[in-house]
């Protein structure tokens, strides 16, 4: 590649990963159809199925009871979430061997990033590097599909056809029979190529999946083709994800994990503990114990992992992280509390394993977002990271402003990790306009009599109106839920400003 040339990125995809693990703890199910279920019990969900079931139409999202009346020979079981991690992190060792910048996908367990422009060198070209990689996982006996290509998702997409795509010479040594592997030339061809991709094999859900199937959108080019302005409005923000992820200008950096082995401890109790203020306190110096190790190797907690092992009941796994890696014990010992504080205990505690994942960054890097400044963004970070400890990892949101007709669909709600300060969009010109609040479902006012529509809009809150500006008709959703609305602006006598519509169809 030349130094003008677009930055390369590879995927790793082995499909299905955790049903991969289920069928080498079971090998003699592989014969059969199968599936890996959220719960074992009759009304479990179907999360990933072998292609033997998807022949007898059992797909994943189905119920464990009604996908055995399609296959009744279906084999089912749940993978516990620490053998899948135990199992990625391996693979996320043998990847560094090939390259020093790898990712693994925080959704999606058995989807890995990784960087070309590593240890491609020992190479002589990138088509042995890939054989290099796909027969590593061959000898390890993973199904794998390795494409190097230019966006990140695009790529993805193609490696769960790669055996089907014209586009892409797919090869495979005698030692890599199980992991096919593909490069592609041009960033038009991997365009052209992810258009041909089935939706189904990008893990959409079957209801978004049915509604578009219905409207003969069967790839993701007919997808892309859709407008985007009013896809979260028609079809949920499943929908609007989807889209930016797949859109040529969405193109997020990869982002490189340091490979460190973590550091881990464990604490029997004898007899088993109930106490939770007791478990905080033997926990404390566990916590002494694992800092002192990743201060000795110069490295700052960026993760860590509590499993609570439980008499005669199932083992709880809970992940943590704070704001920004830290070796301060006491803002540590705070993410367990909060966390131990939240959880309901079903049985006494016999042992506590703790993790900590090491990474050479320190806390001082927000701390340069926060010079000449009076707000400190480190604190407000460790703020959330608290509420996020407290209250789970989806509790602490920020708003994003999307392209809707309809107010309440103008924006929507993301998780966020790190606290930014506001900035100001370029395209603003002149004062932003500021809304203190948006009602999640709307307030109702005085009900006007139907024959007298035109003496609305009424009185609110029984205080005197000032001025008024409007009505300023919106309409739409006629797929759903007519909406014809006539929006106005109100000033009350106190300086109140209130945003208020009347509801045609509806007459409220």
């Amino acid at each position: 590649m030349g130094p003008n040339s677009p930055r390369r990125i590879g995927c790793v995809d082995l499909p299905a990963f955790p049903l991969q693990l289920l069928l080498e703890d079971q090998p003699r199910w592989q014969r059969y159809p199968a599936a890996v279920i959220d719960d074992d019990h009759a009304q479990g969900t179907l999360l990933w199925v072998n292609e033997c079931a998807r022949r007898l139409r059992v797909l994943p999202g189905m119920r464990f009871s009604t996908a055995r009346t399609l296959a009744s020979q279906l084999r089912a079981a749940p993978v516990p979430p620490a053998r899948i991690e135990d199992a990625r992190g391996e693979i996320f060792a043998r990847l560094h061997n090939f390259s020093p910048r790898v990712e693994s996908h925080c959704d999606h367990p058995g989807t890995f990033w990784i960087d070309p422009g590593g240890l491609v060198k020992l190479y002589r070209s990138l088509e042995q590097w890939s054989a290099a990689i796909a027969s590593d996982l061959a000898t390890r006996g993973f199904q794998a599909y390795i494409v190097i290509g230019f966006h990140r998702f695009r790529t993805q997409a193609i490696t769960r056809t790669l055996g089907n795509q014209e586009h892409v010479t797919a090869r495979s040594s005698p030692t890599s029979a199980k992991c096919p592997f593909g490069v592609i030339p041009s960033p038009e061809i991997e365009a052209s190529a992810a258009k041909k991709v089935p939706l189904q094999r990008l893990d959409v859900s079957p209801k978004l999946s049915d509604e578009l199937k219905g409207l003969d959108i069967i790839t993701l080019g007919d997808f892309l083709d859709l407008p985007a302005g009013e896809l979260c409005i028609r079809f949920g923000q499943e929908a609007q994800n989807l889209h930016n992820m797949a859109s040529a200008g969405y193109q997020q950096p990869l982002q490189a994990c340091v490979l460190r082995d973590p550091v881990i401890t464990r604490l029997e109790f004898d007899p088993p503990e109930d106490n939770k203020d007791r478990l905080i306190f033997r926990i404390k110096p566990m916590v002494d114990t694992l800092i002192d190790a990743l201060s000795r190797s110069r490295s700052s907690m960026a993760a860590m992992r509590l499993e609570i092992v439980l008499d005669h009941a199932d083992t709880l796994v809970e992940n943590l992280s704070p704001a920004a890696p830290t070796l301060d014990v006491l803002q540590i010992i705070d993410l367990i509390r909060l966390r131990l504080t939240s959880l309901t205990l079903v049985a006494p505690v016999e042992a506590i394993v703790l993790q900590f994942e090491g990474t050479s960054a320190t806390s001082s890097q927000l701390a340069l977002f926060a010079t000449q400044q009076k707000r400190d963004l480190e604190a407000g970070s460790q703020a959330l990271a608290r509420l996020r400890a407290a209250y789970g990892s989806d509790s602490v949101t920020r708003a994003q402003l999307r392209d809707a007709h309809l107010p309440e669909a103008s924006f929507y709600w993301e998780p966020t990790q790190i606290l930014r300060f506001p900035r100001k969009n370029d395209r603003d010109h002149g004062p932003t306009p500021l809304v203190r609040c948006v009602h999640f479902r709307p307030r109702p006012l005085t009900h006007s009599p139907k024959h007298k529509i035109d003496s609305w809009p009424p009185r609110y809150h029984a205080r005197p109106l000032v001025d008024i500006h409007g009505p300023f008709r919106i309409s739409g959703g006629w797929w759903a839920r007519l909406v014809e609305r006539d929006y106005y602006f109100v000033t009350q006598s106190s300086g109140l400003m209130v945003w208020i519509y009347y509801d045609r169809p509806r007459q409220r």
